[in-house]
């Protein structure tokens, strides 16, 4: 690679990827900055002027597609000096120098990576999307040699993350940490096309513009739905007779999506079971053994769209089966005036819950991501709305399902979250309403 292909490709912010003097060289912002063309031109330069392994990973990688092998051949092809490389399957090698590059995931190869012998630089994208144990048991003990470096790159979504916490968000970051942040802004490549897209979402969503351009956290600001998290540190105890039991299902809806099904007693989830398609069987099979175990006071099961199946085909399990369709009016009155649609007054609920010390299970960390990427704005009449499901979607790489299912245990159809509903004192005053309708010759 000429240095003058190095020099176009390599902006000046990311310089440091070739600097010596830093092992963690972490490049972390919003879309469009350049980091990862920087970062393969950087490791390409370096393979070809040194020897040494290149390890390229991320923490969901289920196929050697889903690597970045196929940007860096691409950058070879760019470049012209095809011929320095040997081309394989899984690996990419250079004829001269004998440096090799291998693509591994990190969550489905733990105990694979960390016999791996001898790594330079170990070259993570996506590095939003890292666990703590991923990083700590596997990534930085790969590159404890002298000279082995950690290369990271990814967009900003929470404080909180393992790399952003870790050489971030802290006050004293690991010795040799060179922290490399921007957005497109400071990218003269981007495409005029990209500047436009990025140009009418700040004129039309200026807060997600901020996420996903600028490079701020998503928990960077107040309008969040769900702006706190509580963990189950094992203390939170459970009264059966008096604590409210409620089954919320998130059914499948297409190919990627999941069916979730979550289990909450009072102030904790006690059972949470997924499922990789939306199977009638499996789904009956499982709510049917649940329903027996818990004696749930309802199962609320989301029929939005492709659902709607759902609730009818549960009907003739012995409990109460709720139809809840996301797009229909609040439940409660109170909730008309704030929110316009039941999936945002959902959410609402579950602020409250967590405000009131409800928890989820800790190290659901899945479940947390999607729960803090519950942003909301506001429609014309001023009402709290939660953004589209796509949005979110493209945020987290995936389909809040796990939220979603959760927040479905908080419709209780009654005004106390966590007890359970008095029947007795129900059937009274729907007598008394019939009572005085009778009485009132209203019918």
């Amino acid at each position: 690679m000429s240095i003058k292909t190095l020099d176009y490709s390599m902006l000046e912010q990311y310089k440091g990827f070739l600097n010596p003097w830093y092992s963690y060289k972490i490049a972390l912002g919003g879309r469009g900055a350049g980091r990862s063309t920087a970062a393969e031109s950087g490791l390409l330069y370096t393979a070809e002027t040194t020897r040494t392994k290149i390890l390229c990973t991320r923490e969901f990688q289920n196929s050697i597609e889903e690597s970045t092998k196929s940007n860096l051949e691409e950058m070879i092809e760019t470049i012209g000096n095809r011929k320095s490389w040997k081309i394989t399957k899984s690996n990419i090698i250079h004829r001269k120098t004998g440096s090799e590059f291998i693509f591994k995931g990190l969550a489905r190869n733990p105990s694979k990576l960390k016999s791996i012998r001898n790594i330079g630089i170990a070259f993570v994208e996506e590095c939003e999307d890292v666990t703590e144990d991923s990083l700590r048991k596997v990534l930085m003990p790969t590159v404890r040699e002298d000279g082995s470096e950690l290369w990271c790159c990814g967009n900003n979504k929470h404080r909180t993350d393992a790399v952003a916490a870790t050489f971030v968000e802290c006050d004293e970051p690991p010795p040799g940490t060179l922290v490399m942040g921007s957005n497109y802004l400071s990218n003269p490549y981007c495409s005029e096309k990209f500047i436009l897209e990025a140009e009418h979402m700040r004129k039309t969503n200026p807060l997600l513009y901020e996420y996903i351009y600028l490079g701020h956290y998503l928990d960077q600001g107040n309008m969040r739905m769900i702006k706190r998290v509580n963990f189950d540190d094992g203390s939170t105890t459970i009264n059966r007779r008096r604590d409210i039991c409620v089954i919320g299902v998130d059914v499948a809806r297409e190919g990627d999506d999941t069916t979730v099904i979550y289990v909450r007693v009072g102030k904790v989830i006690v059972e949470a079971q997924e499922y990789p398609i939306c199977d009638l069987e499996i789904l009956q099979t499982a709510l049917t053994k649940l329903a027996s175990s818990y004696k749930p006071d309802y199962i609320n099961v989301d029929t939005t769209g492709h659902g709607a199946w759902a609730g009818d085909a549960l009907r003739h399990m012995d409990v109460e089966v709720m139809d809840i369709n996301f797009a229909e009016k609040p439940t409660h009155p109170s909730s008309w005036m704030k929110y316009p649609n039941k999936r945002t007054e959902m959410y609402g609920l579950g602020d409250e819950y967590f405000v009131h010390g409800g928890t989820i299970p800790k190290g659901a960390t899945m479940l947390q991501e999607e729960l803090e990427s519950s942003w909301y704005e506001l429609d014309n009449k001023n009402r709290q709305r939660m953004i589209k499901k796509p949005i979110i979607k493209e945020q987290i790489g995936r389909s809040p399902d796990r939220s979603d299912a959760f927040c479905l245990t908080l419709i209780t159809h009654g005004d106390d979250m966590f007890r359970k509903p008095d029947r007795n004192a129900e059937l009274t005053r729907q007598k008394r309403v019939s009572s005085d309708i009778i009485r009132g010759g209203t019918f």
